[in-house]
């Protein structure tokens, strides 16, 4: 993973101690993520958690 992609660049992780961070290094996975990607449906199952390391700058 380059560092640009790091997931240190995300607050909440960066928060992490490094023991919580190395257990959850395993599991994160970095996912492309279109804008206007539906990530969450109402009353639909939760089988992932999303933490963004980078957004895009929108458009007027």
């Amino acid at each position: 993973m380059t560092p640009s992609h790091s997931p240190k660049r995300n607050q909440i992780l960066a928060a992490l101690l490094i023991e919580e961070h190395a257990r959850l290094m395993p599991f994160l996975e970095l996912a492309d993520m279109p804008l206007g990607q539906v990530i969450y449906e109402p009353n639909a199952r939760i089988s992932q958690l999303y933490f963004p390391i980078m957004l895009a700058p929108v458009e007027n």
